[in-house]
């Protein structure tokens, strides 16, 4: 029995560091010892005011995903330890890291006691099967029990649901634009911890994903997270995007689930579908057959399909990609679209550019996907260029396929290497300057014209 709506598709911000520079004035060097006395008095109690904001602002910045209560286990932020990929076992069993392409986990389906709900879902589907509100348990929250408060729009609270001696833990959420009594919110998503047994709602996620799994019986499903952490005894895989997502936590000796998350907060309204055939700019259109020795024949390979750059929306929909955004959306004739398009391929996200190389309005499936990137600290796509470069390779094996960069920009972290244009026509790789491993790659074509 299912409730609530399929979804069409499926950051968090890190504390900002601060400097303050001091000046020298030259009359300084003329001031009474008294004065300098005062000065130094003052120099350090603004040290101490900075350091004290410093504290508050990292604590009002903690992460608001990251499990604080006991029934989250007790894992703290402090715990964590930013490894943030797979180690050389997880990798060896992961199989396909786009995940099983018959378990679509960003439907966001849970079944609860036999039941599957689709997330979000109104809370009347709840009350409907028997659950209750029984508590309110953000950690964050200052206002009690009180189950008929009232939310702001955009407004979250973690709730505790009992069904007869059945309880579990869900998110309630006020996804409209006015205020709204908790009962009235939406659920957006659902999680259990340590005391899992103990509530006795069987939860299960896509895969069939529970208490007890194994990290490899995830890592067969869902593929490569888009993060991985270890947090001392624990270990976690993220599979995020767009504050939607998974996170499922190990014990580290015995790699078993002992605590899941899960949240989705997005509405998609799916809009009437554009029946029309494509244009011929579309239809004229050519996969490479063989990737080429150059990068600049903007050729790439992504789930075992090879594609050129500019690629028509349509072309990778074939081949299994799955828009996040609706390919219905309308463009103009000759634009690049506002704001950026998101398509994932299993559970790999691409949030890239589209344009209308039409010469009228077309559907989003109907223009030309111009931008590919893949980011070790955000969305991961495996790719493959010419000359056998992946996402995976080093910067200097991209050197040797491709030759010395066209220019390099040094920042204070990193740097940055650019083969071609700077916008709209090259490839972009940037490294951490510490360790040299390659933090993100961006391959762009947008030519004014095609065909």
């Amino acid at each position: 029995m299912r409730h609530g709506n399929r979804q069409w598709g499926g950051a968090q911000d890190s504390p900002r560091r601060s400097q303050t520079q001091r000046g020298r004035d030259p009359a300084f060097g003329r001031d009474s010892e008294k004065h300098r006395d005062a000065l130094t008095f003052t120099a350090l109690a603004a040290l101490a005011i900075a350091l004290a904001l410093i504290l508050i602002v990292n604590a009002s910045t903690a992460d608001p995903i990251a499990p604080k209560s006991t029934w989250f286990g007790g894992i703290t932020k402090t715990d964590k330890k930013f490894d943030r990929s797979l180690n050389a076992d997880e990798s060896a069993a992961m199989g396909d890291p786009f995940g099983d392409p018959d378990i679509d986990i960003y439907s966001y389906y849970a079944i609860l006691d036999g039941t599957e709900y689709i997330f979000p879902s109104e809370y009347t589907a709840f009350a409907e099967n028997g659950w209750e509100i029984d508590g309110i348990l953000d950690p964050h929250d200052d206002m009690g029990d009180d189950m008929e408060r009232i939310l702001a729009p955009d407004d979250k609270i973690t709730v505790q649901l009992a069904n007869g001696s059945h309880k579990m833990i869900v998110y309630f959420a006020n996804l409209g634009e006015a205020q709204k009594p908790v009962r009235e919110c939406s659920v957006i998503g659902v999680g259990f911890g340590n005391d899992y047994e103990q509530n006795g709602t069987a939860i299960i996620f896509p895969g069939g994903i529970t208490y007890g799994s194994s990290k490899y019986e995830v890592l067969a499903c869902y593929g490569e997270p888009s993060l991985a952490e270890s947090h001392g005894a624990s270990r976690s895989f993220d599979y995020r995007w767009s504050f939607s997502g998974y996170t499922i936590y190990f014990d580290q000796d015995t790699g078993l689930v002992f605590m899941c998350q899960m949240r989705n907060p997005h509405v998609r309204e799916k809009l009437a579908e554009v029946t029309s055939p494509p244009p011929d700019v579309v239809l004229a259109y050519q996969a490479q057959a063989v990737l080429g020795d150059s990068w600049d024949s903007f050729g790439f390979g992504c789930g075992g399909a090879l594609y050129s750059l500019p690629v028509p929306v349509s072309a990778l929909i074939e081949n299994g990609w799955a828009p996040v955004d609706d390919e219905d959306q309308m463009v103009a004739a000759g634009a690049i679209q506002a704001t950026p398009f998101e398509i994932r391929y299993g559970n790999h996200f691409l949030d890239t550019e589209i344009r209308n190389y039409s010469e009228t309005e077309q559907p989003a499936k109907y223009c030309f996907v111009t931008l590919i990137r893949s980011s070790k600290l955000g969305p991961r796509l495996p790719v493959e260029l010419p000359k056998g470069i992946t996402d995976e390779s080093s910067i200097k094996d991209f050197l040797e396929a491709y030759g010395r960069a066209s220019q390099t920009k040094d920042s204070i972290n990193s740097t940055e290497y650019i083969w071609g244009g700077e916008f709209f026509n090259g490839l972009s790789v940037t490294v951490f300057n510490d360790t040299n491993e390659i933090v993100s790659i961006k391959f762009d074509h947008s030519p004014k014209r095609i065909g």
